[in-house]
């Protein structure tokens, strides 16, 4: 392999391996080069500083030569005669280091440049021994042309030296900082060895340690012996066990830290409600396997469910519901219902009949015909008007039976009449629904009395705090004298009350001098978990052996 078929192959090599840093592809001044590579950063800074004015800004920028590796790799500039392997490297360097000063630390773009370094270092260092061995056997097997080789020879050589003293691999470093219990040391810090820029501290307090690397690589392993378990107190297993888990505890034995209520009173709808930091299990959890094993979940699917049925049925109803003329309010309708037959003692039970309507036989007579008149004064007509549930605005009108002539209502018209009204008030008596939000937010103090409605609108609400107050003293007076301790209920109530009269007149009178600055820690009941679980270890007592 010729020294030119090298620096090809390099070229394809390292143009595959910086497709996600663009380092052949960044652009450097073409006329800066530095023989000694441990100044090439020095030797850099010096350069622009000697171009730029007092602000830090190049003079005549355009004027600056600029260039890439890929161009000088297409221009055949680097030629291994000419020490283009050190060129290679020395432009390789000086890219980095631009591009390492130029990203963060710590980021992935930081990262991969300084990787493709090292990669792109330790490749040339190899390549190099390798074509340095290669022109080494020729030399032994044709001694014809000995002085081009032995200078190439040299070149590569002086550039081996060169890359191989300059390429340092840095040491590893760790965050440590000292607390009260221990030291606390951070994950290793891969900071690149081409980066001048001091460390970025997270914190003051922190330090920066070096890792020393192991120096007993080449010792021998220690065996499993050192690295097993003691296996001494491991009873035979032919042996029948006699007991079981001896020194086993489980995690559910002990008293685990859990989600903890907070109780503000009348502070509970802005302040917070649980407490859950370090704690094991929280609120959410707890709550839905205690819903899930009462089945509420269940019951709030049905309640969706006959929701969108009721709304449904109220739009079915609001389409089919007959609007009445306005005047059928104030007219009074009457109806009656006799029968004739063709006896002689009913012939002059009706005179002037308006509308007769022949009806099939009901009571067994062929000639059974049914009058329907219209008469004020021998049967009223009553109206009821009312919601039935699903469709509001509806009425109905029932016939009111009475005896017509002597005769009784038929049992049909009894019948029709119950059935109408269980429906009527099956459908009114409709239960209440109780939300569950209510009856978990409610409180003694969010309850008002018709006298508090009443003295606000008045303007006496404080003649109603005074006989408040009052009626509180009489009732402890005659409760202290009595020895008893616990308040009533009566008391209790009258507290609240006082207690909410007061807090009204207050926010009624808009006094902003009267809430002190508030205070915005509370107290907490805090449960400290150190992490560890103990295991309770069975002492088990030796027995003193008595000399006979």
């Amino acid at each position: 392999m010729s020294p030119d078929d090298l620096l090809a192959d390099l070229q394809i090599v390292l143009k595959a391996a910086s497709t996600k840093c663009d380092v052949l592809d960044e652009k450097f001044p073409s006329k800066f080069y530095e023989e000694i590579p441990a100044k090439i950063y020095e030797s850099y800074f010096k350069f622009i500083k000697n171009r730029s004015n007092l602000e830090g800004v190049l003079r005549n920028e355009d004027k600056l030569a600029l260039t890439t590796i890929n161009e000088k790799f297409d221009n055949k500039e680097y030629i291994p005669e000419q020490h283009g392997i050190y060129k290679l490297y020395h432009d390789i360097t000086l890219v980095c280091i631009l591009l390492i000063h130029y990203y963060p630390q710590g980021t992935k773009n930081y990262y991969m440049v300084d990787k493709f370094y090292h990669f792109a270092t330790e490749l040339i260092l190899r390549e190099c021994y390798k074509l340095g061995m290669i022109i080494d056997a020729n030399d032994d097997i044709d001694s014809t042309d000995t002085s081009t080789n032995t200078e190439l020879d040299d070149v590569i050589g002086k550039d081996f030296i060169k890359v191989s003293m300059n390429y340092k691999l840095p040491l590893t470093q760790t965050y440590h900082i000292k607390t009260k219990d221990l030291d606390l040391f951070s994950s290793l810090i891969s900071k690149s060895n081409l980066d001048k820029r001091p460390h970025e501290l997270p914190n003051s307090n922190f330090e920066i340690n070096n890792v020393i690397p192991q120096t007993n690589v080449q010792e021998e392993a220690p065996r499993l012996g050192f690295v097993a378990a003691n296996t001494s107190n491991i009873p035979d297993p032919t042996l029948t066990p006699t007991t079981m888990l001896t020194n086993f505890s489980h995690p559910n034995w002990y008293n685990l830290p859990t989600t903890t209520w907070l109780n503000y009173d009348d502070y509970k709808s802005w302040a917070p409600t649980l407490k859950e930091d370090g704690t094991v299990v929280d609120s959410t959890t707890r709550g839905i396997t205690w819903l899930k094993k009462v089945a509420y979940m269940n019951i709030l699917k049905e309640k969706k469910i006959v929701e969108e049925k009721e709304t449904s049925e109220e739009k079915l109803d609001k389409e089919e519901t007959i609007i009445e003329p306005a005047n059928t309010a104030d007219t009074t309708v009457a109806a009656a219902i006799t029968k004739t037959t063709n006896t002689p003692g009913t012939a002059d039970a009706i005179e002037t009949p308006t509308n007769t309507v022949n009806t099939p036989n009901i009571t067994g007579s062929t000639n059974n015909t049914t009058t329907i008149t219209t008469d004020t004064t021998t049967i009223n007509a009553r109206k009821m008007e009312g919601d039935m549930g699903a469709g509001a605005g509806s009425e109905t009108k029932m016939l009111d039976m009475t005896e017509v002539n002597g005769t009784k209502p038929t049992p049909d018209g009894i019948v029709a009449d119950n059935a109408a009204d269980k429906e009527t008030s099956g459908k009114s008596g409709k239960s209440k629904v109780i939300k569950l939000e209510n009856l978990f937010n409610w409180s003694p103090s969010n309850y008002l009395g018709q006298d508090e409605i009443e003295s606000f609108k008045n303007g006496r609400q404080e003649k109603l705090v005074n006989e408040t107050l009052l009626k509180i003293q009489n009732l402890r007076k005659k409760r202290v004298s009595n020895r008893v301790t616990k308040p009533t209920e009566e008391e209790t109530q009258l507290y609240h009350k006082a207690k909410r009269l007061m807090k009204e007149i207050i926010l009624a009178k808009q006094v902003s001098d009267f809430f002190p600055s508030l205070c915005k820690s509370f107290p907490i009941v805090q449960a400290t978990y150190s992490g560890n679980i103990p295991v309770i270890r069975a002492q088990h007592a030796r027995k003193r052996r008595h000399r006979k």
